[in-house]
């Protein structure tokens, strides 16, 4: 609760007014969640590119890299070894903390080589009560402190259902030349 108070007296000294506002914050309720899945994409090759074939983030089913604008990146998964694209999933799942800033999580990768050092399109990554927000998207390294938010996309806060988030992450083949799991 914040309370404030406001005190006005007149010139002459003869009327004092005070006036508290009582101000309680109203839980914010998550009416709306957005759908997570992923599809097979393939980032082309040639001219110095490796082709990479990989597991794009859809949302609601859109193109999260698309939406965002992210350039050269790509998700993590899909492309990189078995124990590494575990990892990812974890941090992800917010199972394991990220080498980043605390908090933030790599959602697109350099795809040559997942480095931070070459960049990375993070979130703020947190669970809200049955919900798993991502908001905040910013790129980032790990050599500065600064995150520089994706101006258009700076109030973008996606919500998932939790379940939903896990279950859809736990059962993304480690191969994009799979397919995916059929969810139960």
């Amino acid at each position: 609760m914040l309370v404030a108070s406001l005190r006005h007296e007149s010139r002459r000294g003869r009327a004092r007014v005070t006036f508290d506002v009582r101000l309680t914050p109203t839980p914010f309720v998550m009416t709306q969640h957005s759908q997570l899945t992923f599809e097979r994409a393939i980032r082309g090759g040639g001219g110095g590119r490796t082709e990479i074939v990989h597991w794009d983030y859809l949302v609601d089913g859109v193109s999260l890299r698309e939406r965002l604008k992210v350039g050269d990146m790509i998700s993590p998964f899909g492309w990189l070894r078995p124990a590494a694209d575990a990892r990812f999933r974890q941090i992800l799942l917010l199972k394991q903390p990220s080498d980043l800033k605390p908090g933030r999580v790599p959602i697109f990768v350099c795809p040559e080589c997942a480095d931070y050092g070459c960049g990375a399109v993070t979130a703020a990554v947190t669970k809200d009560g049955d919900f798993i927000i991502w908001d905040s998207f910013a790129h980032e390294n790990n050599y500065s402190d600064e995150a520089h938010p994706i101006a258009e996309h700076r109030q973008q806060r996606l919500s998932f259902h939790r379940s939903e988030y896990w279950s859809v992450i736990h059962s993304l083949p480690l191969s994009a030349g799979e397919p995916p799991h059929a969810q139960p």
